[in-house]
Protein backbone atom coordinates (compact mmCIF):
# COMPACT_ATOMS: atom_id res chain seq x y z
CA UNK A 1 0.00 0.00 0.00
CA UNK A 2 2.93 2.18 0.95
CA UNK A 3 4.15 1.98 -2.63
CA UNK A 4 1.25 2.48 -4.30
CA UNK A 5 0.76 5.77 -2.50
CA UNK A 6 4.22 6.81 -2.79
CA UNK A 7 4.05 6.36 -6.71
CA UNK A 8 0.48 8.33 -6.82
CA UNK A 9 2.53 11.20 -4.48
CA UNK A 10 4.91 11.35 -7.41
CA UNK A 11 2.62 11.45 -10.16
CA UNK A 12 0.85 14.54 -8.71
CA UNK A 13 4.25 16.37 -8.22
CA UNK A 14 4.49 15.87 -11.98
CA UNK A 15 1.16 17.06 -12.91
CA UNK A 16 1.84 20.62 -10.16
CA UNK A 17 4.65 21.27 -11.53
CA UNK A 18 2.93 21.79 -14.99
CA UNK A 19 0.17 23.81 -13.68
CA UNK A 20 2.52 25.76 -12.47
CA UNK A 21 4.25 26.21 -15.74
CA UNK A 22 1.34 27.27 -16.98
CA UNK A 23 0.44 29.90 -14.85
CA UNK A 24 3.55 30.84 -14.57
CA UNK A 25 3.29 31.59 -18.76
CA UNK A 26 -0.01 33.35 -18.35
CA UNK A 27 1.27 35.82 -15.37
CA UNK A 28 4.45 36.28 -17.63
CA UNK A 29 3.14 37.55 -20.34
CA UNK A 30 0.53 40.21 -18.84
CA UNK A 31 3.31 41.44 -16.80
CA UNK A 32 5.41 41.62 -19.91
CA UNK A 33 2.66 43.28 -21.43
CA UNK A 34 2.06 46.01 -19.40
CA UNK A 35 5.78 46.76 -19.13
CA UNK A 36 5.31 47.25 -22.54
CA UNK A 37 2.72 49.50 -22.70
CA UNK A 38 4.43 51.58 -19.24
CA UNK A 39 7.75 51.86 -21.83
CA UNK A 40 5.80 52.87 -24.96
CA UNK A 41 3.70 55.48 -22.77
CA UNK A 42 6.80 56.68 -21.27
CA UNK A 43 8.12 57.17 -24.42
CA UNK A 44 5.08 58.96 -25.80
CA UNK A 45 5.08 61.10 -22.63
CA UNK A 46 8.71 62.09 -23.39
CA UNK A 47 8.11 62.73 -27.17
CA UNK A 48 5.07 64.96 -25.71
CA UNK A 49 7.02 67.27 -23.64
CA UNK A 50 10.09 67.49 -25.85
CA UNK A 51 8.00 69.42 -28.18
CA UNK A 52 6.65 71.91 -25.66
CA UNK A 53 10.15 72.32 -24.69
CA UNK A 54 11.82 72.70 -28.33
CA UNK A 55 9.52 75.20 -29.48
CA UNK A 56 9.96 77.44 -26.52
CA UNK A 57 14.22 76.80 -27.01
CA UNK A 58 14.15 77.80 -30.69
CA UNK A 59 11.84 80.41 -30.10
CA UNK A 60 14.05 81.84 -27.22
CA UNK A 61 17.05 81.09 -29.85
CA UNK A 62 15.70 83.19 -32.55
CA UNK A 63 14.41 86.13 -30.33
CA UNK A 64 18.07 86.68 -29.60
CA UNK A 65 19.43 86.82 -32.92
CA UNK A 66 17.51 89.03 -34.72
CA UNK A 67 18.74 90.94 -37.69
CA UNK A 68 20.87 93.34 -35.43
CA UNK A 69 22.66 89.89 -34.51
CA UNK A 70 26.08 88.89 -35.45
CA UNK A 71 24.34 86.32 -36.90
CA UNK A 72 20.81 86.45 -37.73
CA UNK A 73 18.93 83.62 -37.34
CA UNK A 74 17.33 82.16 -40.39
CA UNK A 75 14.59 79.29 -40.68
CA UNK A 76 17.39 76.62 -41.95
CA UNK A 77 19.48 77.93 -38.65
CA UNK A 78 16.40 77.08 -36.48
CA UNK A 79 15.97 73.81 -37.80
CA UNK A 80 19.36 72.67 -37.21
CA UNK A 81 19.23 73.69 -33.77
CA UNK A 82 16.24 72.34 -33.06
CA UNK A 83 17.31 68.83 -34.63
CA UNK A 84 20.41 69.38 -32.12
CA UNK A 85 18.01 69.10 -29.51
CA UNK A 86 16.22 66.25 -30.24
CA UNK A 87 17.97 63.71 -28.35
CA UNK A 88 16.24 60.02 -28.41
CA UNK A 89 13.68 60.98 -31.42
CA UNK A 90 13.05 60.23 -35.05
CA UNK A 91 14.87 63.72 -36.48
CA UNK A 92 12.76 62.84 -39.81
CA UNK A 93 9.45 62.67 -38.13
CA UNK A 94 9.91 66.25 -36.49
CA UNK A 95 9.19 69.68 -38.51
CA UNK A 96 9.26 73.17 -37.50
CA UNK A 97 7.81 76.34 -38.99
CA UNK A 98 8.92 79.89 -37.83
CA UNK A 99 7.66 83.03 -38.82
CA UNK A 100 8.63 87.19 -37.93
CA UNK A 101 6.05 89.63 -37.07
CA UNK A 102 6.18 91.92 -39.08
CA UNK A 103 10.23 91.23 -39.55
CA UNK A 104 13.26 90.12 -38.35
CA UNK A 105 14.30 93.32 -36.24
CA UNK A 106 14.59 93.98 -32.58
CA UNK A 107 10.69 94.51 -31.50
CA UNK A 108 8.85 92.35 -33.61
CA UNK A 109 7.59 88.92 -32.59
CA UNK A 110 9.08 85.49 -33.63
CA UNK A 111 6.48 82.52 -33.85
CA UNK A 112 7.92 79.14 -33.27
CA UNK A 113 6.08 76.04 -34.58
CA UNK A 114 7.34 72.33 -33.53
CA UNK A 115 5.39 69.24 -35.16
CA UNK A 116 6.28 65.26 -34.32
CA UNK A 117 4.62 62.17 -35.41
CA UNK A 118 4.89 60.09 -32.34
CA UNK A 119 4.73 56.28 -33.35
CA UNK A 120 4.36 53.53 -30.74
CA UNK A 121 7.54 51.09 -31.82
CA UNK A 122 6.19 48.15 -29.43
CA UNK A 123 3.44 47.07 -31.66
CA UNK A 124 0.83 47.38 -29.37
CA UNK A 125 -0.79 49.97 -31.80
CA UNK A 126 1.13 49.28 -35.45
CA UNK A 127 -0.20 51.36 -37.43
CA UNK A 128 -1.14 54.80 -34.98
CA UNK A 129 0.62 57.95 -35.80
CA UNK A 130 0.08 60.75 -32.95
CA UNK A 131 0.96 64.21 -33.96
CA UNK A 132 2.34 65.94 -31.14
CA UNK A 133 2.43 70.43 -31.65
CA UNK A 134 2.94 73.09 -29.94
CA UNK A 135 4.21 76.86 -30.58
CA UNK A 136 6.10 79.59 -28.62
CA UNK A 137 6.11 82.83 -29.28
CA UNK A 138 8.65 85.83 -28.23
CA UNK A 139 9.73 89.10 -28.86
CA UNK A 140 12.99 89.71 -30.48
CA UNK A 141 15.63 91.36 -28.14
CA UNK A 142 18.25 92.55 -30.48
Amino acid sequence: MYHLRSRLDSRRGKLDRGQATAEFAIVAAVFLTLLLGMTEFASAMYAYDFVSYAASETARYAAVRGSSSSSPATESTLESYLSGLATGLNPNDLSMTATWSPNNNPGSVVQVSVTYDFQFAGGLLPSATFPFTDSAEMRIAR
